[in-house]
């Protein structure tokens, strides 16, 4: 066997801790980590251990007797001398932390010794041992019903198993920072106290990083995620009185305008842990660990002046609702539903004057058996489930969902549409830019890099697509970088899109311009002449091209 292994296990420098029979006594099975009663022992386990802390029982009236002519008077006597106590032997200069004039054997003595070290809890241990210090000792339950993690304004009630999880952690690190003393003591340790300390304080750290989401809130008009702490400069969270999709003020047991804005079914899969979707009857709920608050009310505090500002809303919101401006004194984007298109000024294109179609809006291509297709599509996802009264129905968020005010098409395939190349084809205009993904000789993805042209004139260097640029596909319509399985979606996609958007029914590319010009032409001969024949048209379309 090799030395240092020997050397090793002699030495025992790979001992654990184990819990103590105090604890194994009090949760003997996983349903004792629920009870309240339980975890108030653990509690008082946790705090002495914390403390240094020992218990010793004191069997004979002599035993009693010696304890007490060697612990001076007051409060908290100390230990004059030595005293052996049931085979423990206890320095001189400890506590005793229990009263010994009063009592009779049998006696459970407290006591703490006087090289004692300072272990150092969590911020709930912390809270704990502080309570328990005062002449009402606060209680487990008491905190945890009250508990406000640290840096945060509001009440996060927390339930007895997540109680639990907390104490375990205080407790893991009390008993592993006893051990790593014993070790020092005996010679055996490999690093000082201080940097063990340090060591648990980050690790416990790094525990706690992720058990607040980064997104909490959402906001009740437009439906941001909204995230940090209301009233922080780091938070686009903000709070206002409720009001409808109309803003008109409503109660605070109303429906929020953000569900009318999106299909039922979105919400569910964008936000699975919040919200519940029924797929057989189309309805939405919120999960039952949301009901005491939905994401889009505001938690009350006392600090709040106005109480009637029950709901949350993002920053540009707030400001859309109160009636200010944009950045930079500009207005507000407008949502992309048909309902506020209507009420925007500027966007619909005029009707011709003839009272036919529109000179720009070329054929969508779009045949009756993908119109139908459509319209099946719209009627699953806008099935309602009406409900009596106003008062919103945590269990059935959307009663009436109005396809009118929906961000989203669900009748169309735009979600089958994965790459940046498929998605950028449903634009007028492609993105060119200088960041280029750049692969290595194997093909495995790497740092995007800034890549440019760069062009010699008259001794002058001149770097050419340094930045962001839109190039019009004026004759082309290639599909290149398109995954198979994309092209037919984006074909239907853009087929929706001609027959439904009025901003895309015409690409300006040149074929569109020829046929602008053929009917243009068309309409000319038309009134000089009522009767032309089908040859005479394809003769005029053979000498324009």
């Amino acid at each position: 066997m090799d030395r240092k292994v020997l050397e090793a296990r002699l030495a025992q420098r790979f001992q654990s801790f184990s819990l103590p029979e105090a604890f194994t006594s009090v949760f003997s099975k996983p349903a004792d980590e629920k009870v309240w009663s339980k975890l108030k022992l653990l509690g008082e386990i946790i705090v002495d251990a914390a403390d240094g802390v020992v218990v010793a029982c004191v069997q004979e009236e002599e035993e009693l007797q010696n304890l007490r002519d060697a612990a001076s008077e007051g409060l908290s006597p100390v230990l004059a001398r030595a005293v052996m106590l049931g085979g423990t032997l206890l320095q001189a200069g400890g506590r005793v932390l229990t009263n010994l004039a009063h009592g009779t054997v049998p006696l459970t003595v407290r006591l703490q010794p006087v090289n004692w070290k300072f272990v150092p809890l969590s911020a709930f241990g912390q809270a704990l041992r502080a309570g328990a210090q005062g002449a009402k000792p606060l209680e487990v339950r008491a905190l945890a019903e009250a508990w406000r993690e640290p840096g945060e304004r509001q009440v996060r009630r927390l339930s007895a198993q997540a109680t639990f999880t907390k104490l375990l952690v205080d407790l893991g690190q009390v008993l592993f920072l006893h051990q790593c003393h014993t070790w020092s003591i005996a010679g055996k340790a490999w690093v000082d106290e201080a940097k063990i300390q340090g060591a648990a304080r980050y690790y416990l750290k790094g525990q706690h990083v992720g058990e607040k989401p980064i997104f909490d809130s959402i906001c009740a008009y437009c439906g941001e995620l909204l995230y940090g702490v209301l009233g922080d400069a780091i938070s686009n969270k903000t709070s206002g009185r409720p009001v409808d999709i109309d803003r008109e003020e409503c109660a605070a047991d109303g429906q929020p305008p953000f569900l009318l804005r999106w299909p039922p079914e979105l919400f569910a899969v964008e936000v699975p842990d919040v919200f519940e979707y029924d797929e057989a009857s189309n309805k939405l709920s919120v999960r039952t660990h949301h009901h005491e608050r939905p994401p889009w009310k505001r938690a009350a505090h006392h600090l709040h002046s106005d109480e009637k500002a029950a709901w949350l809303y993002c920053d540009i919101c707030q400001r859309r609702l109160a009636g200010g401006a944009g950045e930079g004194g500009a207005g507000f984007v407008p949502f992309r539903d048909s309902e506020s298109l209507k009420r925007t000024r500027g966007l619909q294109p005029p009707p011709p004057p003839d009272g036919g179609p529109h000179k720009l809006a070329a054929p969508s291509g779009a045949t009756a058996e993908l119109k139908r297709k459509w319209a099946q599509a719209k009627a699953k996802a806008s099935k309602a489930n009406k409900q009596r009264g106003t008062k919103l129905n945590l269990a059935n968020l959307v009663p009436e969902p109005d396809p009118d005010y929906w961000q989203t098409a669900p009748d169309a395939p735009f979600a089958e549409l994965q790459t940046e190349d498929a998605r950028g084809h449903l634009a007028c205009c492609n993105l060119i830019s200088s960041m280029k993904k750049h692969q290595d000789e194997k093909g495995r993805t790497a740092y995007a890099s800034s890549a440019a042209e760069t062009v010699f004139f008259r001794r002058n260097p001149e770097q050419l697509a340094t930045t962001l640029a839109f190039m019009l596909g004026r004759d082309e319509g290639q599909m290149a970088k398109i995954k198979q399985s994309e092209i037919e979606p984006l074909r239907k996609c853009l087929v929706w899109l001609r027959e439904r958007n009025p901003h895309v029914k015409h690409y300006f590319t040149t074929f569109e311009k020829f046929q602008d010009s053929i009917a243009g032409y068309r309409s000319e001969v038309h009134k000089c002449q009522t009767n032309v024949s089908h040859n005479t048209w394809k003769r005029v379309a053979v000498k324009l091209i």
